[in-house]
């Protein structure tokens, strides 16, 4: 069980990266909204093409998640797994 769920490691970061962002997103949004006295017919096609953006975030770290190999995602100055070949 648990060698399976880390080989999934990958696409779960990638979910968690993505629910964090869409949330950045949805606080700011209902921030915005809070100031706004009122809505018209532009404000809301403008609206639902923000929620466009934003729903592709999760196909993109879906995609991410599917194709990412740990020995190629540099984190800072270090990997999250050392290749067999580093350090020689």
């Amino acid at each position: 069980m648990w060698a399976e769920l880390r080989r999934q490691l990958p696409s779960l970061a990638a979910y968690v990266v993505s629910f964090l962002t869409i949330l950045m997103f949805w606080v700011n949004h209902h921030a915005l909204y809070h100031a706004v006295a009122r809505v018209d017919r532009v404000m809301l096609f403008v609206n639902g093409a923000l929620l466009l953006a934003i729903s592709f975030i999760s196909y993109a770290t879906a995609a991410f998640g599917r194709h990412c190999r740990p020995t190629a995602m540099p984190i800072g100055r270090h990997r999250l797994r050392r290749h067999p070949g580093a350090g020689r």
